[in-house]
């Protein structure tokens, strides 16, 4: 008997549209960051107020206090959760691999998507669970990657991606490291440095990888349609000819035998007499 699937029962080509929630939820989670940045008119924190908002050096997540925290935090919750259904159909939609590998592929790369969405339901002031929704979103998928790249190397045609999302591990790490020298957790802090910078730097690397995983299990597992669609035609077309052929030595067969009937020979037979008289 075989092992039931680890993912949920989802056709291939309903997993393969939604694969492309891993493309979708990191391009609305870019844009919204960018654009509130560019309007917010700062923040009061723990009774600090941060007159202008910097994006060089304040994280993303000060746009979820103030005036942007509405748009923001909806958007940490609203991409976090399409990132997690981009993931699972992602690793529904490419061909059957070592099961154990893609079930933790998949829990470790769902938690970026889980850690998104928690930082948008606990702002800065709630900082021990935000502290934990943003170490599932960057922190977990450095493990993640590990694990999804050795998956895919052993996956038809997904080898050489899955050596490059090798890669995106230890990049990941670093950018996290380099988050954590540059953050400042005063008000002095918040407002110089570029750890808003590389914060960002790092969630752009990060979403990358999901952005490049959806974009190709939506085009690599794409069905071949029209191919199959044209064999049918072509089927039909030789079954129709093949009728029409039928037809045609049917009526030439029954040509031939026509001086057989009774009416033919009749006719055969006055012409013949008409002949004789002239």
């Amino acid at each position: 008997m075989s092992s039931p699937s680890p993912l949920p029962v989802v056709p291939r080509s309903t997993a393969r549209r939604l694969a492309l929630g891993a493309v979708v939820g990191p391009v609305l989670f870019t844009l919204t960051w960018l654009v509130l940045g560019a309007v917010s008119d700062g923040y009061t924190l723990f009774g600090h107020r941060f007159t202008d908002y910097s994006p060089v050096s304040q994280p993303i997540s000060g746009l979820g206090m103030g005036s942007t925290a509405a748009y923001m935090n909806t958007a940490f919750v609203v991409t976090g959760l399409i990132l997690i259904v981009g993931v699972v159909a992602v690793f529904r939609a490419v061909p059957d691999g070592r099961t154990g590998l893609r079930r933790w592929a998949v829990v470790l790369l769902g938690c970026s998507g889980i850690g998104q969405a928690v930082c948008g339901l606990y702002d800065l002031e709630a900082v021990l669970p935000h502290t934990v929704g943003f170490v599932l979103a960057i922190g977990v998928p450095i493990a993640g990657f590990l694990v999804a790249g050795t998956y895919f190397r052993g996956v038809p045609g997904w080898r050489r991606f899955g050596s490059w999302l090798l890669l995106g591990s230890p990049l990941t790490l670093i950018l996290l490291v380099a988050f954590f020298a540059t953050f400042q957790p005063t008000a002095d802090g918040a407002e110089t440095g570029v750890a808003g910078l590389v914060q960002r730097l790092g969630i752009l690397e990060l979403h990358a990888w999901f952005v490049v995983m959806g974009w190709l299990a939506y085009r690599r597992t794409r069905p071949p349609f029209r191919l199959h669609h044209r064999t049918l035609a072509e089927q039909a077309r030789a079954t129709d000819h093949g009728e029409h052929g039928e037809s045609r030595i049917a009526i030439q067969a029954g040509n031939t035998a026509a001086p057989d009937h009774p009416r033919v020979r009749g006719e055969q037979t006055t012409g013949g007499g008409r002949g004789a008289t002239v």
